[in-house]
């Protein structure tokens, strides 16, 4: 079993990475990122009931499409020396290495003293409980980010409810991918 696994969702406080080889272009083992979906991540753990569900859900869509996930992604390109930081909950992995030469960077997952306190704050019902100083900013963002979420959240639910009803299956609402094969799209995207 991956360590990440068994740390899930937010089992740490923040991801910070060091860069020890050139990313300069893309596809050489870039740190990979999907901007703004820790909001929509947020927003469909809530309408799950809480992140246990959501991580089953996560691992079973992946397994069955594990490139579902490329679409709306950004490979950072980056210099030796710089530093990464960012939220447990934004969906992070390494891109792919199509060159000659070995990705080399380092990542930690820091942790409050006080994270277990936090952590099914963080996951159900404030994000930004640990980033005292900035979590007021932060909330804003989420604000801004989130006009509509809740609305399309159950508008997903309802269309994977009757998609499932036809099959005979039940699923959970989140993560399924599209029927245009050109085109994979996770079903929580803004």
């Amino acid at each position: 079993m991956r360590l990440s696994n068994q740390i899930g969702i937010c089992g740490f406080s923040i991801l910070c990475g060091f860069v020890l080889s050139s990313w300069s272009n893309t596809f050489v083992g870039n740190f990979t990122v999907w901007p703004g979906k820790h909001f929509d991540m947020f927003a469909t753990i809530q309408s799950m009931g809480g992140a246990e569900p959501f991580m089953e859900n996560v691992r079973k869509s992946m397994d069955e499409s594990p490139f579902m996930w490329e679409s709306s992604s950004k490979q950072i390109e980056a210099e030796p020396g710089d530093f990464i930081c960012c939220h447990p909950m934004l969906p992070h992995r390494a891109g792919p290495n199509y060159s000659s030469h070995i990705r080399y960077a380092v990542f930690m997952r820091p942790t409050r003293m006080d994270h277990a306190l936090h952590r099914l704050t963080i996951t159900e019902s404030d994000m930004w409980v640990e980033y005292e100083g900035l979590n007021e900013v932060f909330r804003e963002l989420q604000t801004k980010a989130n006009v509509d979420t809740k609305s399309k959240v159950s508008q997903r639910a309802d269309e994977n409810l009757k998609t499932d009803q036809k099959n005979k299956e039940t699923t959970l609402p989140t993560l399924t991918t599209s029927q245009n094969k050109s085109q994979t799209k996770s079903s929580f995207q803004v």
